[in-house]
């Protein structure tokens, strides 16, 4: 029958068409994460001492350092979906392949590239770029300290789903953190000594990748589709009935005032509650005085 045949036909270029932009999306996306960039990196005075290395696994602690990479710093793979591939995070202990150099460390922490210019992938360097070098180089200094672990992450895979959202996103999906840096600018000062909304604005830095930069919450792009809504944390959301006790117990206890348990696999609670009483005073006040935005709009 003639609209059978006219079916057939529109099926067939439809599938044709899906399969050339398939093509696009990955030619074009493989062309982003291939592109080179030209950094100086910057050298760094690493200290050795008992309270640098302390120091250090406090940073890597509360920035999420050992909660990808692992206590052990060693690596895993932490996304294994058809919707977005396969993500690990690498070993960063001297028993990796091929070892870090403190210059590597520092391209990828602060500049988000790699040995040979290009970016990292799926990496919150963007979030990192603005860490003192007191805390950058007592970071440096614990993972040089931690044991070394025989123990490697398979590649990267990036599915297509999120190459085409990263695409179609601007910069809601953190595939390629060197492009969201200005490798050139002035990087932002480190929190004065007593400057308690300064202290909470670098410290919240770490929140921004699941609650968005202006910390409104909802959907995040890019991840798995089990994954919940982040929070809004403004003063338009939850946050603004609770105390400061209980925005204390829930980071250090995972159990929030409504008797809601956070996830630790969406929510990292357990490193976040690590924080010192006075880090975790000066996020809540910077998180109480952060304009309002609606849920949702991250």
């Amino acid at each position: 029958m003639r609209w059978v045949r006219v079916l057939g036909v529109a099926i067939a270029s439809l599938v044709v068409l899906l399969a050339i932009a398939a093509g696009l999306i990955f030619a074009i996306s493989e062309f982003q994460i291939g592109r080179k960039y030209d950094v100086q990196v910057a050298t760094l005075e690493v200290r050795t001492d008992a309270t640098a290395l302390a120091q250090g696994q406090h940073v890597a602690t509360i920035r999420g350092c050992r909660d990808c990479h692992k206590p052990d710093l060693a690596g895993a793979i932490l996304v294994e979906d058809p919707f977005v591939g396969r993500v690990g995070a690498p070993n960063l202990t001297p028993g990796r392949s091929t070892p870090l150099t403190d210059e590597d460390f520092v391209r990828a922490v602060r500049h988000g590239l790699r040995r040979d210019g290009t970016s990292l992938l799926i990496m919150p360097s963007h979030e990192y770029w603005h860490l003192s070098d007191s805390d950058l180089s007592a970071l440096l200094a614990y993972v040089r300290s931690v044991p070394a672990v025989e123990r490697e992450t398979p590649p990267r895979r990036i599915a297509l789903p999120i190459r085409a959202i990263f695409l179609f996103s601007g910069d809601e999906v953190a595939l390629l953190p060197a492009a969201l840096i200005d490798h050139d600018a002035p990087r932002p000062e480190s929190p004065r000594e007593g400057d308690v909304q300064a202290l909470g604005k670098y410290l919240a830095v770490t929140c921004t990748g699941c609650h968005g930069k202006g910390l409104g919450g909802g959907v995040i792009p890019g991840v798995g589709p089990n994954w919940p809504a982040a929070s809004n944390l403004t003063p338009a959301g939850n946050l603004v009935r609770w105390t400061h006790e209980q925005f204390v117990t829930a980071l250090r206890s995972g159990r929030t005032p409504e008797g809601r348990q956070l996830d630790p696999r969406y929510m990292p609670w357990p490193q976040l509650g690590t924080m010192t009483d006075a880090e975790m005073s000066a996020l809540w006040d910077y998180l109480r005085a952060v304009p309002a935005r609606e849920t949702g709009t991250r």
